[in-house]
């Protein structure tokens, strides 16, 4: 009478994914089926329609058919939903961050930390590492740092910084 699935879908770029809940269910019977109902885990909004939004990760959702004569039947469908999109980061330099040493110096002074940032389509925190790690000093020369975000479905994404120290022309070191 009731037949439920196991679905996977991909996030995109989106947190959520909206599935109609007729896709996840076949109800069949040799009499007329009077009723399906369904029930959806708490995080899990479902509108007038039976179109329902499914966070990243796995939900079941059960669903109980009754026929003209009263005979009942229940099965789950399991739904997941995977997370394949890297986070994107908000403030990646795009060109070299130029830095021109202190005086009498061979090296520069970052005036302020640099801050980057990253977002994530599952609207929750990414995790940025940096190698090598920001330093408030940096010797004349060209220096890469390199931030890696990673979400909680572990998709990563990087951002490659580029610092150049130039001395003064007149300076020797």
């Amino acid at each position: 009478m009731v037949t439920c699935m196991e679905k996977q879908f991909t996030t995109g770029n989106a947190s959520d994914v909206s599935i109609s809940l007729a896709s996840i269910v076949i109800v069949h019977d040799n009499a007329n089926v009077m009723s399906v109902d369904s029930t959806v885990p708490s995080d899990v909004t479902c509108n007038s329609e039976q179109s329902c939004i499914f966070p990243i990760g796995a939900s079941s959702v059960r669903f109980l058919a009754t026929d003209a004569s009263g005979n009942t039947q229940s099965c789950i469908s399991n739904v997941t939903i995977i997370d394949n999109e890297p986070p994107s980061f908000i403030n990646c330099p795009l060109e070299p961050i130029r830095l021109v040493a202190d005086p009498n110096q061979s090296f520069a002074t970052l005036a302020a930390p640099l801050v980057i940032t990253a977002s994530d389509n599952s609207l929750k925190s990414v995790i940025l590492s940096e190698q090598p790690q920001f330093q408030s000093t940096y010797e004349v020369g060209s220096h890469q740092i390199t931030i890696t975000a990673s979400d909680a479905s572990n998709n990563k994404a990087t951002c490659n910084v580029i610092i150049d120290v130039v001395g003064l022309s007149n300076e020797t070191y």
